[in-house]
């Protein structure tokens, strides 16, 4: 996704940043009973931040893992 984001710092200046974010994972569902299922996930996933007022930019790139809990409801 995309995003913008401006900070105050305090001072007469304000940052303005534009974001990035992404993010990529895998995993299964492994149910409990028929309608309970945990779906682990290992993914691999990153945000970037740049500065409009100048050259200035951080990427963060990371591994993640992450645990789901679904509920199916019946009719």
């Amino acid at each position: 996704g995309t995003g913008k984001d401006k900070v105050d710092n305090g001072n007469t200046d304000d940052d303005k940043y534009n974001i990035t974010s992404w993010g990529l994972s895998a995993g299964y569902a492994y149910f409990l009973t028929d309608n309970v299922a945990l779906e682990p996930q290992l993914g691999y996933g990153g945000t970037g931040y740049k500065d409009k007022d100048s050259s200035g930019k951080d990427i963060y790139n990371s591994l993640f893992i992450r645990l789901g809990l679904q509920v199916y409801l019946g009719k």
